[in-house]
């Protein structure tokens, strides 16, 4: 319990369960957007979206650098707004515009998960270190619990996304046949 005591790490555990909980609840859902009016992808297209974490693959890494370079605080800051600005762009009726907010919500939540791992386990001697990481992994999977159950509520009562705590742009039109 000494562990919940302390600020920082209190702190860390907050911003661990957040960041999946996004991360998480962005991407249990998100096939019922793509899948619907104004994008309406195929089930192979839809697959191949999931190519947006290579880009998370291939940057996480970085974390430890930025880190050291910058210090645990900015990085969390830097990777929260590259992770913030994705589903502004999923707003975007657009599938260029969709793939690039779903990459920069891997990339900055990949970012910010190793970061605040990281932190969890630095500052306290080995077991300590190991009990902080356990309570972390808890939180963590509490997060994911609660994104997956509930996601639906970011799509709005009439069909249209509501992500970002923003109504969706997005209209929710019947298609009109021409002639």
């Amino acid at each position: 319990m000494m562990h919940l005591r302390n600020p920082s790490l209190r702190a860390a555990f907050g911003i661990g369960f957040c960041i999946l909980f996004v991360f998480i609840g962005t991407f249990t859902y998100v096939d019922f957007v793509l899948v619907r009016e104004p994008l309406s992808l195929s089930p192979m297209t839809l697959g191949l979206v999931y190519l947006v974490f290579l880009p998370s693959v291939i940057t996480t890494p970085f974390a430890g650098v930025t880190v050291q370079q910058l210090g645990t605080r900015p990085t969390f800051w830097i990777s929260l707004a590259i992770a913030g600005l994705g589903p502004l762009l999923l707003l975007l009726p657009n599938f260029p515009g969709t793939l690039l907010g779903l990459t920069l919500i891997g990339v900055g939540t990949f970012l910010a998960q190793a970061a605040a791992t990281g932190f969890v386990g630095r500052p306290q001697p080995h077991t300590a270190a190991r009990q902080a990481g356990s309570i972390s992994l808890r939180i963590f999977s509490a997060a994911s619990s609660a994104a997956s159950c509930s996601g639906d509520c970011s799509i709005a009562s009439d069909g249209r996304p509501a992500s970002a705590g923003l109504r969706s742009p997005w209209p929710s039109r019947p298609r009109f046949r021409s002639g």
